[in-house]
């Protein structure tokens, strides 16, 4: 079902809006986190949503499911997109287990493993939900395709080789998940070019800004962790809280389009 222009308007308004709180609400959780407070560990706020967000996330990708009846399209495809955002989940809260009690940045090839698995399966939500409504792509989707990965895995790469005489072996390792984040980024764009004049086009809008800010904090995350050591009053930290939410109001959208 195509929409009129004026409703694509309020539509894009409504969505802009939320956005802007959504973001003032990620940089306040961090702020307050940074706050020294005697009586509490004021960090247990940001680490807390951090690992509890994504897990709303899958819920709602749940629910969506189920209202499609287990459909083989979108009833599979958001059963799918919910069990990468457990997967988000379980890795936050690993890392949630391992940094916290103990005071230790102890590495774990646990969670990287779920976090690393977690990024097909939203790639396969959205092949699912491309492979519905086309049957070939456009010249223009497949060039996007190919240059938004090469764009962002190029800009990563540069700044490593301007500014380190030497690339560190966590490098490589990094770069497998910036990969990965930018492919999604890149079908995620192509799927929105799909939507954007259907009943869809706010729950897709929203998809496509939470995963815009995901890949910025996956890959200024991996460029962090590379040079230094990550914690949770690192700004990407606001990236992730931002778009676990935008997902979460994504996905609400989604539900009241059925």
């Amino acid at each position: 079902m195509v929409i009129s222009t004026p409703t694509l308007y309020s539509q894009i308004k409504e969505s802009y809006k939320t956005i802007i709180v959504i973001v003032g609400i990620a940089i306040s959780l961090q702020f307050v986190s940074s706050i020294p407070i005697e009586w509490f560990e004021s960090y247990l706020i940001t680490s807390t949503a951090i690992t509890i967000f994504p897990l709303g996330v899958a819920i709602s990708c749940f629910i969506i499911s189920n209202i499609y009846g287990g459909s083989k399209i979108f009833g599979k495809s958001y059963f799918i997109l919910g069990l990468s955002y457990v997967l988000f989940f379980l890795g936050e809260a690993l890392y949630f287990f391992y940094f916290d009690p103990f005071d230790t940045y102890e590495y774990s090839i646990i969670a990287e493993i779920f976090f690393m698995i977690s990024m097909p399966l939203i790639l396969t939500h959205i092949v699912i939900n491309i492979g519905y409504f086309v049957e070939k792509l456009e010249r223009l989707q497949k060039v996007l395709l190919l240059i938004i990965p090469l764009i962002i895995i190029f800009g990563y790469t540069l700044i490593f080789t301007t500014n380190n005489a030497e690339i560190p072996n966590e490098f490589y390792f990094h770069l497998i998940f910036v990969i990965e984040s930018s492919i999604v980024l890149a079908f995620t764009v192509v799927a929105f070019t799909l939507f954007r004049t259907t009943v869809l086009f706010a729950p897709w809008f929203l998809l496509l800004i939470g995963i815009l800010f995901s890949t910025a904090g996956d890959v200024l995350y991996r460029y962090t962790d590379t040079i230094s050591s990550y914690d949770y009053s690192d700004p990407t930290t606001s990236l992730w809280l931002a778009s676990s939410m935008i997902m979460i109001y994504a996905l609400y959208k989604h539900q009241k389009s059925i």
